[in-house]
């Protein structure tokens, strides 16, 4: 699992849609592309890397299970940074 799985799953729990369209974004060159879902108390995701490997995980009570290609994963999910601001006066 790379680095980028772990910031998918931090974009989507933090953005706390009832259902999603396609959404994506790029990291260090890799364009992860994705749909969340509300399921219960669980928010799953589907998607691909754009010319990859798919994956699925189910995002839980803090916990993330799932399948990245064929491999088996498992993490705690780590809550997304919020952007830090900056107000400066002239």
């Amino acid at each position: 699992m790379s680095l980028s799985s772990v910031a998918l799953v931090a974009l989507a729990a933090a953005s706390p849609s009832v259902e999603s369209g396609e959404q994506s974004f790029t990291r260090d060159g890799v364009t992860y592309i994705y749909t969340a879902r509300e399921s219960g108390p669980s928010t799953i995701l589907n998607g691909r890397v754009k010319g990859g490997s798919t994956f699925r995980y189910v995002v839980r009570n803090g916990y993330v299970t799932g399948y990245f290609g064929m491999t088996p994963v498992s993490f705690r999910a780590e809550p997304a940074k919020k952007p830090r601001v900056e107000v400066v006066s002239r």
